[in-house]
C-alpha cells in the first residue's frame, strides 16, 4: 500500500513538472512568433522605405 501512495506522488510531481515544461515551450513559441513578426514588419518596412528613397531619387 505504500508504494502505490509513492507512486502517485511521483506520478503527480511528474505531472507538474510536464505542466510547468509545457508552459516554459509554449511561452517560448509565443516570443518565437512575436519576434518573428517584428523582423518581418522591420523587412517590409526597410525594403518599402528604400524603394522609396530610390523612387524619390530618381524623380
Amino acid at each position: 500500500m505504500k508504494n502505490f501512495d509513492f507512486v502517485k506522488i511521483n506520478s503527480q510531481t511528474a505531472v507538474q513538472k510536464g505542466s510547468i515544461l509545457g508552459c516554459c515551450f509554449a511561452l517560448f513559441i509565443g516570443c518565437l512568433l512575436v519576434v518573428v513578426c517584428w523582423l518581418e514588419i522591420l523587412t517590409i518596412y526597410l525594403v518599402v522605405g528604400c524603394w522609396l528613397e530610390l523612387l524619390t531619387i530618381n524623380i
